[in-house]
């Protein structure tokens, strides 16, 4: 399925430069195989040290312009995400852009869609440590694999801020079944005949 969110902003994050700022954009991660649409990123930091890179799933990433010199960063831009039908969550991963070496997460935040099927969602959401970063933004790098979320209070160390996304309901079965109304059926002319 195809879903449309539009990442709005994002405040307060964790400066990243020696000037108390970043230059920030967003990746949004969407399972694609049928196999990995229950897969749960916040469930995998619970089990990345025993599961291989083999076992999660591969995705389909989108990114968002970079705004530069901002904690409070707006970027108000819609993207077009390709997810297996059955995907219950999207997965935005907030990065700081370096001109030398790796761009470094900044944090990332689970968003539930399984229940976005009538009006868009429009949330702030808090950021998370990832426990691997996803590595500097490439084209070439898809697919890729979705980061793992820590939640714990104590692993959240070096991390703030959170990230406004709207997520609008997904262009599918469910909505066009919604607006199909069943055929009448024709009454027969036997059973017109002797109701008069």
């Amino acid at each position: 399925k195809r879903l449309t969110v539009v990442v709005q902003a994002a405040r307060n994050l964790s400066a990243e430069d020696r000037s108390g700022t970043a230059d920030p954009y967003v990746v949004v991660y969407c399972p694609l195989t049928h196999s990995s649409a229950n897969y749960s990123a916040t469930a995998a930091a619970d089990t990345a040290g025993s599961s291989s890179a083999a076992e999660q799933p591969q995705v389909h990433r989108v990114k968002t312009k970079t705004v530069r010199k901002s904690l409070d960063p707006v970027w108000e831009q819609e993207l077009d995400v390709r997810c297996a039908p059955e995907t219950s969550e999207l997965t935005f991963e907030v990065f700081s852009s370096h001109t030398l070496g790796s761009d470094r997460s900044l944090g990332a935040a689970v968003v539930r869609i399984a229940d976005v099927t009538v009006a868009p969602r429009d949330e702030w959401y808090r950021l998370h440590a990832v426990k691997q970063p996803a590595k500097k933004w490439s084209v070439s790098a898809q697919p890729t694999l979705i980061p793992a979320l820590l939640t714990g209070t104590d692993q959240d160390v070096g991390v703030s801020g959170e990230l406004r996304v709207v997520v609008n309901p997904p262009d599918g079965p469910v909505q066009a079944a919604a607006t199909q109304t069943p055929p009448t059926k024709a009454t027969p002319p036997s059973a017109a005949a002797a109701r008069l």
